[in-house]
């Protein structure tokens, strides 16, 4: 995925945008863990922790790892 961000701007726009998500503290913790959980996979890590997503969420993004 690091190769993915790199290629398209957008995706860095995105990568940006998730980290703002994940660090502000007026946006519900749910959704910071997505944010955090999102910019990692992003960064390549497959090996997220997702304990801290809601379960569907969680179910969801195990289906594409």
């Amino acid at each position: 995925m690091t190769a993915a961000r790199e290629r398209r701007p957008e995706a860095q726009q995105i990568y940006q945008a998730l980290g703002q998500m994940a660090g502000d503290p007026a946006i519900p913790a749910e959704l910071r863990a997505l944010g955090r959980t999102l910019q990692r996979l992003m960064s390549g890590d497959t090996q997220v922790d997702l304990s801290d997503l809601p379960e569907p969420w969680a179910a969801l993004i195990r289906t594409f790892l």
